[in-house]
């Protein structure tokens, strides 16, 4: 099922609702909006903030934009999911750019879960009424994503990953990189695949083009949003910025400025 839900300030609330038996959620990505990931069966690995966490049914997740993310299969691959894609009018500023996990209690849940469970793509007040009970849950639990997964490849990934997000702007290369973490070019990319669904510079380049959209969305020129966001010259930055958004760089500024 997926809904859309238009808002008085001309934004909208996106939903998508599915059962799925593997993992869809292929490529390590980010967004311009808000992400609420709502459990509502099964169990996920979660990707976020260089760090995996494992979510249980029930679980609740607030993603704010451009954080890299995705969701990998557990034991348990079988799942569904209430996902909505939030406008930033919609978050309060105290809680703007914070990465959370909630875990609502086995009555509570139970209750989010017939909340949900009574939207449809033709209810559009339900959809609103859950969406907000689903976000007043994220924004006042107590934070639950303490609970990482340990495992020595995972946290091999995710050291990866980090480092990445830290260096971005830097010329890093496939024989670099395993020097640094003393792992075979052979074995990084097929780990590297495995994770994030891309090659190592097919997430280097997704990940400058995000941070590229993240400063024009605050206001940066083009002419210094794509030095700030590590690509090598202006004619590349537009170049790689069409083929992944599908526009320009100054056409997607004015869009959103």
């Amino acid at each position: 099922m997926d809904a859309k839900i238009g808002l008085a300030d001309g934004d909208e609330i996106r939903i998508n609702a599915e059962s799925v038996k593997a993992n869809n959620m292929k490529l390590c990505h980010s967004h311009s909006c808000y992400e609420l990931y709502y459990l509502t069966e099964g169990e996920r690995y979660l990707y976020a903030e260089n760090r995996f966490y494992k979510m249980r049914r029930g679980d609740i997740s607030l993603m704010p934009p451009g954080i890299m993310h995705r969701t990998l299969d557990s034991e348990k691959s079988d799942y569904s999911k209430f996902v909505v894609m939030l406008p930033k009018s919609l978050i309060p500023k105290s809680s703007a750019s914070e990465f959370r996990i909630v875990r609502p209690s086995d009555d509570f849940s139970a209750e989010l879960l017939r909340c949900v469970r009574s939207v449809s793509a033709a209810n559009v007040i339900d959809g609103y009424s859950a969406i907000l009970r689903l976000l007043n849950a994220v924004l006042t639990l107590p934070i639950y994503n303490e609970e990482t997964v340990s495992s020595p490849v995972i946290g091999r990934v995710g050291e990866i990953l980090n480092y990445l997000d830290e260096h971005y702007t830097e010329k890093i290369t496939l024989t670099s990189l395993s020097e640094r973490f003393y792992i075979s070019e052979y074995y990084l990319c097929r780990l590297f695949k495995e994770y994030t669904g891309r090659t190592l510079n097919e997430y280097i380049s997704h990940l400058r083009v995000e941070k590229a959209k993240l400063l024009l969305s605050d206001r940066v020129s083009v002419s210094r949003a794509w030095k700030m966001a590590g690509f090598g010259s202006e004619s590349s930055f537009n170049r790689i910025f069409r083929e992944r958004v599908g526009c320009s760089a100054r056409e997607w500024k004015s869009k959103k400025v």
